[in-house]
């Protein structure tokens, strides 16, 4: 994979690139300290891997992601945690913390291998749940569910082509479904593979809007990064 690094750290750069240097299905081709000029060198040159840092000078990696017409994969680096959502909703490979470990960068960097990789045929049934619904026991596909709504004795399950109420708890939910299904909202749990984008106390999932609960905020928050890194 050719690698570019922008970043305005020149030591930063110095981490990258020996790491990169480490690996032997890597190879450098460029660094700038400016994501005006690494713009320029990507209209005349092909990458497959960037490793892009957040706050810089002229253009922020998140600015300089956004005018790119043509995307190669993108490995954020950067000191601040708060940025790990709009890499998020940017589709960013991996989201790196300086100072970075070895070991850290290279989990990334496999992250970005296998989402290249073009995969073999698999037949891998999905994921279902059994919901208890009147007398009858329906099987549901979980990434069909895009959120569950508490309606005092019982949920509603909102799903892509239905609606499926059943007479079970928020909190059991909770417990069944994995972790990708978080609770937003005293009523609401949604499904964060879904999701669009978050805006103050608002969530995007599947293009449909959800509140989000002010006790809920921070854990969200978290619980995002963590899908991230």
């Amino acid at each position: 994979m050719k690698c570019l690094i922008v970043d305005d750290e020149p030591l930063a750069r110095e981490v990258v690139k020996s790491y990169i240097g480490k690996l032997p299905f890597l190879e450098f081709v460029a660094e700038f300290a400016t994501a005006t000029h690494a713009m320029v060198y990507l209209h005349r040159h092909e990458v497959d891997l960037i490793f892009l840092d957040i706050q810089m000078p002229d253009m922020s990696g998140l600015q300089f992601l956004n005018a790119l017409q043509k995307r190669p994969k993108v490995i954020m680096t950067t000191a601040y945690r708060e940025y790990a959502l709009d890499g998020f909703n940017l589709g960013v490979v991996d989201y790196l913390l300086k100072p970075i470990p070895f070991e850290r960068f290279a989990k990334a960097v496999e992250r970005a291998v296998a989402n290249t990789a073009v995969p073999a045929p698999v037949h891998e049934a999905p994921k279902v749940l059994m919901v208890q619904t009147g007398k009858k026991l329906v099987k549901l596909e979980q990434e069909a569910i895009i959120y569950i709504e508490g309606m005092k004795d019982y949920a509603r399950l909102h799903l892509r082509d239905k609606r499926v109420i059943t007479k079970q708890t928020l909190i059991s939910f909770e417990r069944e479904l994995p972790i990708q299904f978080c609770r937003i909202h005293k009523s609401y749990i949604a499904n964060l593979n879904l999701l669009e984008e978050m805006e103050g106390r608002q969530l995007k999932v599947a293009g449909i809007n959800l509140p989000i609960g002010k006790s809920y905020q921070k854990a969200l928050k978290e619980k995002i990064e963590g899908l991230m890194i």
